[in-house]
């Protein structure tokens, strides 16, 4: 554990830049949103629209989401490294197979599916993906 705290002392200044760089990207998002909503709403459509219209198409998107949540605020921290190839191919595998799923199945599935495709991507993650920490002191 006192190697992730080194590697985030280290590079502290840098993981600052990236939280202003999303912080920056969602406000910009946000404003955009709000410009297409009020200005533009006959000629272009909000995120919003586009999202709540095509959320089955991209369930596979939903799941992906769900994943980086996972990998973001619950990692799992493991001492022994383990291929983590498997996990990366069954993550892929199923993402296309909810690509093809989302084609296929009609536009008005319920949210409690698409909670549950989030919710089974976070799962995934977490269980494929475990980080690895390197332990000094355990050498």
């Amino acid at each position: 554990m006192s190697g992730l705290r080194t590697f985030v002392r280290r590079n502290l200044e840098t993981i600052e830049r990236i939280r202003l760089a999303m912080v920056i990207i969602f406000a910009a998002m946000i404003v955009i949103d709000i410009v297409l909503a009020v200005f533009l709403k006959e000629k272009y459509p909000t995120f919003s629209e586009v999202v709540k219209e095509n959320r089955t198409e991209w369930m596979w998107l939903s799941f992906l989401l769900g994943g980086l949540i996972s990998k973001i605020f619950y990692n799992r921290k493991v001492l022994v490294r383990r291929k983590e190839i498997s996990g990366f191919f069954a993550f892929v595998a199923i993402c296309l197979l909810l690509a093809t799923l989302g084609a296929l199945l009609p536009k008005d599935l319920s949210t409690e599916i698409h909670l549950a495709v989030m919710l089974s991507g976070g799962l995934m993650a977490h269980l494929a993906w475990p980080q690895y920490i390197h332990d000094e002191a355990a050498q």
